[in-house]
């Protein structure tokens, strides 16, 4: 009788050590299912607006964590023919972020704009970036006079920011876009501000603007 309870109390010994909590199976799921999450370019959400001067293009990242890819335009005559080809490299776009940036339309011998029918874009060098973001760190304040727009950038992150990419739309009281630029910026050491200007060109005096922080490493 001894030896069988023995034997019983091996049975439900083993069998306790061989069985696995539900919430244990349960969170072992989660994690295989967020290893197998993979990011892709549908989910890369991308907007043209058609100006004047060329194509304003804002990506939205709807991957579940920060990219970097390579966004190219290309500007085509009505026979197809490729007119002028530019390339944008996004080191660090964090999820659910996004980015911005303004295709100048191509420019003749005289440095005049081109006619162009058609443009194209595509998304490639889609990967997990290894670069961290610090937009979160990056402060701008801006100015709006009537000849030129004034932002003041200030790092208050611990460390410095190596580069900033940015760009600034502008818009009319009626939420037009008026004038877009491309804005890079060199290193800002941590509590160190920088101040840079814009001259309108010649064009209005925008009502408001937005600026989208495309790389902030």
């Amino acid at each position: 009788m001894k030896r069988l309870l023995s034997i019983l109390l091996c049975i439900t010994l083993i069998f306790s050590l061989c069985t696995v909590p539900a919430d244990a199976k349960s969170k072992k799921k989660k994690d295989n299912k967020k290893k197998t999450e993979k990011i892709t370019k549908k989910n890369i959400s991308v907007t043209t607006t058609k100006l004047a001067d060329g194509i304003l293009v804002t990506m939205k990242n709807k991957n579940k964590s920060d990219v970097r890819f390579v966004i190219t335009l290309d500007y085509k005559a009505v026979n197809g023919d490729i007119v002028k080809t530019e390339d944008y490299e996004i080191q660090c776009l964090p999820k659910n972020k996004t980015a911005a940036y303004f295709f100048l339309a191509p420019l003749d011998d005289r440095g005049e704009y081109m006619s162009y029918d058609f443009f194209d874009y595509t998304v490639s060098g889609l990967k997990n970036s290894s670069e961290k973001s610090l937009a979160n760190s990056l402060t701008i304040l801006e100015t709006i006079e009537p000849s030129k727009l004034i932002l003041k950038c200030a790092n208050t992150a611990p460390s410095s920011i190596n580069l900033i990419k940015l760009c600034i739309v502008m818009y009319d009281a009626s939420g037009n876009v008026i004038q877009v630029v491309n804005k890079t910026i060199g290193e800002i050491g941590s509590s160190e501000v920088k101040s840079f200007e814009i001259d309108y060109g010649g064009k209005a005096t925008p009502a408001s603007i937005k600026i989208y922080k495309n790389d902030v490493i």
